[in-house]
């Protein structure tokens, strides 16, 4: 009697899929998560004359309220792996919208240097955590030829949020001071919606956390809406990785 076949994994099913418009879709939904991430950070960089200005603050404090994000940023780039492999690529990827989205908001309300810069170091961990989980999460989902051109292409998002930064402060920041700026730069932090609707858990991560059910509940989803976007009626069969 032949012994039975495993089944194909998550990796070798992700791999044999045509790129199609399913794809794209993952890919612009997490990179402009990734640009509204990058508008928050640069925007320091336009409202820290108003901001020094109101609290009467000296070259060093000020650098210390400018510098306080980048030491967030650390702190959340060194556990988010952790927890990204604990609990979920797309959990924490959410999470870091949230916490850099109510931090922004946090900002706007500071009522001394102290809180400022306490809330600049929360809305760090929250972009510190989401560029690798978002650099992470895509790779998990498209095959490996277009990965490298893909994650290229949404670090090019980056410098576009700077832009955009100094394009709201340059409108918003005569007329409404910098705390509006902030409040506003919350905003997009409900885009973590979009992604709760659309970005599925990495059925790779899932695999490897033992939730094999799970992993092929999503991949037979993916699956389906590849199929559907590609205008393909069969899948090739996957490879053995």
């Amino acid at each position: 009697m032949p012994a039975a076949t495993a089944p194909a994994s998550a990796a070798a099913r992700l791999e044999r899929l045509p790129f199609s418009g399913y794809h794209k879709r993952i890919f612009f939904i997490i990179a402009i998560a990734f640009f509204f991430d990058s508008v928050d950070l640069g925007t320091m960089t336009f409202v820290l004359g108003s901001i020094r200005k109101e609290f009467g603050l000296s070259t060093a404090a000020a650098g210390l309220v400018a510098s306080a994000s980048f030491f967030g940023m650390v702190l959340g780039a060194a556990v988010a792996g952790l927890l990204a492999d604990r609990f979920g690529r797309r959990p924490v990827f959410q999470w870091s919208m949230v916490l850099w989205g109510a931090a922004s908001y946090l900002c706007s309300t500071a009522q001394s240097v102290d809180a400022l810069i306490v809330y600049r170091v929360l809305l760090g961990i929250g972009m510190g955590m989401e560029f690798p989980v978002a650099q992470t999460l895509l790779s998990e989902f498209v095959p490996t030829e277009k990965r490298g051109r893909l994650i290229a292409l949404m670090d090019g998002f980056w410098p576009l949020g700077f832009i955009t930064a100094g394009i709201v402060a340059y409108f918003v920041l005569p007329q409404f001071g910098w705390r509006t700026v902030f409040a506003l730069l919350a905003i997009p932090a409900v885009f973590v919606l979009v992604v709760r609707r659309i970005v599925p858990e990495s059925p790779r991560w899932l695999e490897h956390a033992g939730r094999h059910a799970e992993a092929d509940t999503v991949m037979r989803t993916i699956e389906a809406k590849v199929m559907r976007s590609a205008g393909v009626a069969t899948l090739p069969p996957p490879s053995r990785l």
